[in-house]
């Protein structure tokens, strides 16, 4: 803790939202006693280097949290806090981007099933369910519900 408190009398920045990303980021990946110590550090989720010893770096780095809606993300799950891996996003955009999200090539482009569905007017958790039971896409969306194969 005593990193924060050197850091933001440097900076000034102690009680805004980025502050308190960088700091629990931090937390989670370096204190075994968090208690999301397992999801993250414990899976050998690190922060990078530069941004654990500076939240100034980390700030440039990501820029400001364009909304209160918004988080840290990392575009792969299993990778490390830095910049080449961080974003800020929407819990919907992170939504789409959890390890159990199904993906799908429609029309030439991957897509997430679920979202598609929406799109398209479908259930989500009956088109995901069929896909979950080996459908293809084309079949889930286009069988009518109640309707046998």
């Amino acid at each position: 803790m005593e990193r924060f408190k050197t850091s933001s009398i440097t900076h000034g920045k102690r009680n805004t939202p980025e502050y308190r990303t960088w700091a629990d980021m931090c937390l989670r990946c370096d204190t075994p006693s968090q208690t999301s110590y397992p999801r993250y550090g414990g899976k050998g989720i690190k922060v990078c280097d530069r941004w654990k010893a500076s939240f100034e770096v980390f700030l440039a780095d990501m820029g400001p949290k364009p909304s209160p809606l918004h988080s840290i993300e990392r575009n792969n799950s299993a990778g490390n806090y830095e910049p080449e891996n961080c974003r800020w996003a929407t819990r919907a955009e992170q939504a789409a981007n959890k390890s159990t999200t199904v993906r799908v090539v429609w029309q030439g482009a991957e897509v997430v099933a679920c979202v598609l569905a929406k799109q398209l007017g479908k259930n989500p958790k009956i088109v995901c369910g069929r896909l979950a039971k080996g459908w293809t896409i084309e079949r889930a969306l286009s069988q009518p519900v109640g309707a046998r194969a």
